[in-house]
């Protein structure tokens, strides 16, 4: 167990480190989500292409469900990224708590799993912590939220990827599911940069430290999605999906320490009001997903 909590802790870091990164890039210079996705796309290609040599193939009969798992996380980043171009990365990151909701939905509706109390107390838990951290001006400002119908998407999209893995890692090591997604999710981003050339050589000749710092970001991210990937392979999703909650909380604290030394780089708003809400909203979506995990 001790090797599944530093596993996904450190999944959940790295998350939020590429969160960071994300908001200044889709806030600042790669302003199109199409653009950036497929930016991303070629480190996910190139990793996929590489690696498909040394791990395990999947079967033929199976192929069609990586290709499903990556089509969902590609759908799911262009959500995402869409959602930080509204709001900031402390609201709309810890609304990924809905993709544990949505699993527990999804396992009542396919595998007929019975909801006990702690899921309806987790379900209420979810829904008011992502209420506080969306709320502005009036108590009915969230549901006047873009984002938040944005990252529900995104989550179900996440999370319907997730089961996928699950799956696949009954019959086939870690590596292989990671590689097969991220060689997948890489050809559907590549296939756009022929639509996209204009933006990509522009941006190439003109903010060509922009499109490094992506590929590095990239970077992390795969390593992010390995390690945890390697902790769903040991563990319940459940109960891993509840432990990388802890992700809200790091990105929390990178936020203000970004925020203490450069106020505008991802334009944050940081009051003591502010400051106690997100603190509250966090603790209450993790409490939340950490009852839908029982």
């Amino acid at each position: 167990m001790g090797i599944v909590i530093l596993l996904v802790s450190v999944s959940a870091l790295l998350y939020a480190v590429t969160n960071i990164v994300d908001k200044t890039l889709i806030s600042g210079v790669i302003t199109n989500p199409f653009v950036l996705t497929s930016i991303g796309s070629i480190v996910y290609l190139t990793y996929g292409v590489i690696t498909l040599t040394i791990v395990p193939p999947i079967h033929a009969a199976h192929l069609w469900l990586p290709l499903l798992a990556a089509l969902f996380v590609f759908g799911a980043i262009l959500l995402y990224y869409r959602s930080l171009q509204k709001d900031e990365a402390s609201r709309v990151v810890p609304l990924f708590g809905f993709v544990t909701l949505c699993s527990v939905v999804l396992g009542a509706a396919v595998f007929g799993e019975a909801f006990t109390v702690h899921t309806y107390v987790g379900i209420a838990l979810l829904a008011t912590g992502s209420w506080i951290v969306t709320v502005r001006r009036g108590l009915l400002s969230p549901f006047r939220s873009p984002a938040l119908v944005l990252m529900f998407l995104s989550s179900l999209l996440w999370s319907l990827r997730f089961v996928i893995d699950k799956q696949l890692l009954t019959e086939y090591p870690p590596a292989t599911v990671v590689t097969y997604q991220l060689l997948f999710q890489g050809a559907f981003g590549v296939c756009l940069l022929p639509f996209l050339w204009r933006r990509f050589r522009t941006l190439w000749q003109r903010a060509r430290s922009a499109v490094l710092v992506t590929w590095m970001n990239e970077g992390v991210a795969i390593i992010a999605l390995g390690t945890y990937t390697a902790a769903l392979n040991l563990w319940y999703f459940s109960l891993a999906s509840a432990l990388a909650s802890v992700q809200y909380l790091f990105l929390f604290l990178l936020t203000l320490a970004v925020h203490r030394f450069r106020p505008t780089l991802i334009g944050e708003t940081i009051t003591r009001r502010i400051m106690l809400q997100k603190s509250v909203a966090i603790a209450t979506i993790i409490s939340g997903v950490v009852l839908l995990s029982l």
